[in-house]
């Protein structure tokens, strides 16, 4: 069973997380991020594949990253223990990664390997994905170290882990797009961590509206379980 089907449920697990948060400081997060996003730079392509291009957006926050940083990171990832890193170059690259990390989750045969194919299939997403990525260098904080390009445990994977600072990248289209669930769904990989990573911070990075926020655990969680990120006790019975 996977952390997010478990959360979905809406279950003793969602709520035993759900527990940890602090209701007043998740409500102040919420009304912060709303209040901040209110225009979206970057609107969806005509014909896009939204799941497809929010894929492709974490591979490329990956790779910007970790060029900055001079490290390797792509066979760290899933579609990297499957294929070998796309040789095409610009924002066709990140969809090809996208396919390849789809094909490493639901072990069918999707991607392809000729851009002559990919092309004329992906045009649309192609394009939504080249002008969100044209922010990068004025939106994405600094690289540092350590840096984890694909965080895994045995229930879940996240979308990368920065120097103790745990990444949700999201490319939505919503202008309030922080609820309740994301931010169990944040905590919950805090519980599964145990002591695996050392995470101290949460950050989510909203591709559409050019916005980035960082904010540590405590602002979120309930008094007392601030050390739950590095814990190798279970906080809650996963029965996952």
């Amino acid at each position: 069973m996977s952390l997010k089907s478990e959360l979905a449920k809406k279950g003793e697990f969602y709520h035993a997380v759900l527990n940890l948060i602090d209701p007043q400081k998740a409500a102040v997060l919420i009304k912060e991020h709303q209040q901040k996003l209110s225009k979206i730079y970057f609107p969806p392509v005509k014909g896009t594949d939204f799941p497809l291009v929010g894929m492709a957006i974490i591979y490329a926050v990956r790779e910007n990253l970790a060029r900055k940083l001079q490290v390797s990171w792509f066979h760290e990832t899933a579609a990297g223990r499957i294929m070998d890193k796309p040789m095409l170059e610009g924002p066709a690259r990140y969809i090809l990664m996208a396919l390849g990390d789809k094909q490493a989750r639901t072990s069918r045969n999707l991607y392809v390997y000729s851009p002559k194919s990919l092309l004329p299939s992906y045009r649309e997403s192609i394009e939504d994905v080249a002008q969100i990525i044209s922010s990068f260098d004025v939106i994405l904080p600094e690289p540092e170290m350590p840096f984890i390009p694909n965080p895994s445990w045995i229930q879940a994977d996240a979308n990368l882990l920065m120097n103790g600072c745990l990444w949700d990248i999201r490319t939505t289209k919503s202008k309030f797009p922080l609820s309740m669930d994301n931010i169990v769904q944040q905590v919950a990989y805090l519980v599964v961590n145990r002591g695996k990573y050392l995470i101290n911070s949460m950050g989510i990075y909203y591709s559409r509206q050019e916005c980035f926020f960082r904010y540590p655990i405590n602002k979120v969680l309930k008094p007392g379980f601030h050390q739950v990120s590095s814990s190798e006790q279970p906080i809650v019975d996963l029965k996952l």
